[in-house]
């Protein structure tokens, strides 16, 4: 049985933590985290603060970084030094500085990493990938992917949340989309030339702030039964279930003041959208849309090629394949338990296997390198 060390104990840290515990190779033996009582009610182990990580030897033969995205790079390099095999949550940095950094730490380190682009395990991009191979729509021209933040998801985490500034997030390109970045490289087989992009922060600004119709918490606004955003409704029913916290919302609130505030008021400097246009090595042309005003929280793709163009929603189990001149074929995906459309399941699996038999494990942290570069040019 291998060891582990969890840095970051938010839902990613407990996720990887537990889904490799179950699999009866891995133990975990310390965890280093800001709320040391959260970590005995899930492990009971060894806990450390989380910013002593970096004060510490080598405890166990793996270590998972999950913790906020500044701290990252900080803990990735102690992490190297001391030769842990590594699964660090992206981004793996905050700059190309970072980055470039990371790339020269590894050289000649005899170490098993990983960065968890689970998109790279979903049947559906799998199933995608394999048709692109086989040639069904001939060479691909170009492809439209839309990543659908989801209003639930925009308001929680990029507006209220931990990646809600540029102090505590990388830029919403890298901190939300760095495995789609990967995914258009990898559907492709061809890494990204160019990319033009455009964004802003439409809604969520606090030029949409009116102080004598709407108050800075929505406990005391008299527009919280109205409001859509309104974290007095937000939280309630499918809210509760994907963030997994206490009913008793007051008390939430009091615990967790950051997300009772008017999403119009909060320190919020991220994008709400974001669109980019990317030419790749081949001369394939791509857009990826990303956008917090959908209703689900998914991703739609379209690729189009000489012979024909494919059609694909992670909600949805099929790909719809469209030769030129043929009638429609339904090509049905296997369904998978888990986040992302099981691609959280199948990476975990596959990670468990590689690092418990000490076999190279991809995505690792140099092959992570060049869609952290385009997020951040």
């Amino acid at each position: 049985m291998k060891s582990l060390t969890i840095v970051g104990l938010g839902n990613r840290g407990l996720l990887y933590g537990r889904s490799l515990v179950e699999t009866g190779l891995f133990r975990v033996d310390h965890v280093f985290d800001l709320d040391r009582t959260r970590t005995r009610n899930h492990f009971p182990t060894a806990t450390h603060h989380e910013k002593d990580f970096t004060k510490s030897k080598k405890l166990t033969d793996v270590v998972i970084i999950a913790s906020p995205d500044y701290t990252h790079y900080l803990y990735a390099q102690h992490a190297i030094q001391l030769g842990y095999d590594i699964l660090l949550e992206k981004p793996i940095g905050m700059n190309l500085d970072d980055i470039q950094a990371l790339k020269e730490a590894m050289k000649g380190k005899q170490i098993n990493t990983a960065v968890p682009y689970v998109l790279r395990y979903s049947p559906h991009f799998k199933k995608l990938k394999e048709l692109i191979d086989q040639g069904k729509i001939g060479e691909i021209v170009n492809m439209q992917y839309n990543e659908n933040v989801g209003y639930f998801h925009q308001a929680h985490s990029y507006v209220r949340g931990n990646w809600r500034n540029h102090n505590l997030s990388a830029p919403y390109l890298l901190a939300k989309s760095s495995h789609d970045l990967d995914m258009i490289s990898f559907l492709t087989g061809q890494q990204i030339k160019t990319i033009k992009s455009f964004s802003s922060n439409h809604y969520f600004n606090k030029e949409n702030f009116n102080p004598k119709t709407m108050a800075n918490r929505c406990v005391d606004c008299p527009q919280k039964d109205r409001c859509i955003f309104s974290a007095t409704t937000l939280y309630k029913g499918a809210g509760e279930n994907l963030i997994g916290h206490s009913k008793d919302l007051i008390t939430w609130y009091s615990q967790h003041e950051e997300y009772g505030r008017c999403v119009w008021n909060c320190d919020c400097d991220m994008p709400d959208h974001h669109v980019s246009i990317i030419e790749l090595e081949n001369g394939v042309h791509a857009t990826l849309n990303i956008s917090g005003f959908t209703n689900d929280i998914s991703r739609t793709i379209k690729v189009m090629g000489t012979k024909g163009e494919m059609k694909m929603s992670l909600l949805d189990p099929e790909i719809i394949l469209h030769q030129f001149s043929k009638e429609p074929i339904v090509i049905r995906i296997e369904s998978v338990e888990g986040g992302h459309g099981g691609a959280d399941t199948l990476f975990l699996q596959e990670l468990a296997r590689c690092f418990y038999n000490n076999e190279k494990f991809s995505p690792s942290i140099e092959e992570a390198i060049p869609s952290h570069e385009v997020g951040l040019s």
